[in-house]
């Protein structure tokens, strides 16, 4: 088991003040939150890996940075958790499966147009099954995104560099060792 408590604190970011169009080295923003993870093997047959991470932003001075006008940092989820489980079957056969979740994120003031809001929160399934056949071969099928959920992957505070999350898919892998 893991945990970590952290705390960040960015000074004298560079804000273009709207009523003289200058930009000015000013604000202070932060960031605190606690990191907590275990991993391990429940039996032998049997691994478990988890993770959850929670998030508290906020400006401390300087211009609030969302559309909402809350007083946090634009496009920074609050939580996000992961999980992943792996079985070990007789003659070879392996199965896992697992989930992502990240809470809701708010939309900058900068936001490009049609940059949506607020980005809803959202849990992602995925699997795998494999099959070791012998010393120098194996495969792993994988499966992503099972119930084929929309979500965003990644955006910055302005919403310009936007990355759709991946939809469903699968894929076949086969290992040789020699």
């Amino acid at each position: 088991m893991n945990a970590a408590l952290y705390k960040t604190q960015v000074e004298n970011e560079v804000e273009l003040d709207p009523t003289s169009g200058q930009y000015f080295q000013t604000g202070k923003k932060s960031v605190q939150g606690v990191e907590l993870s275990v991993m391990g093997e429940v039996t032998a047959n049997l691994s478990l890996a988890a993770g959850y991470t929670y998030m508290k932003t906020k400006v401390d001075s300087g211009a609030v940075v969302t559309s909402t006008g809350e007083n946090i940092l634009a496009y920074t989820p609050s939580q996000a958790f992961t999980s992943w489980a792996n079985y070990r079957l007789p003659h070879g056969f392996a199965i896992g499966g697992g989930v992502r979740y990240v809470s809701a994120l708010t939309r900058g003031i900068d936001g490009a147009i049609g940059t949506p809001r607020s980005v809803d929160s959202y849990w992602v399934v995925d699997g795998m099954a494999s099959y070791v056949l012998n010393k120098n071969v194996d495969f792993q099928l994988n499966l992503y995104n099972l119930f084929a959920q929309d979500y965003v992957a990644s955006i910055n505070k302005s919403g310009y560099r936007y990355v759709p999350g991946s939809p469903r898919a699968v894929s076949l892998t086969a290992n040789f060792k020699f």
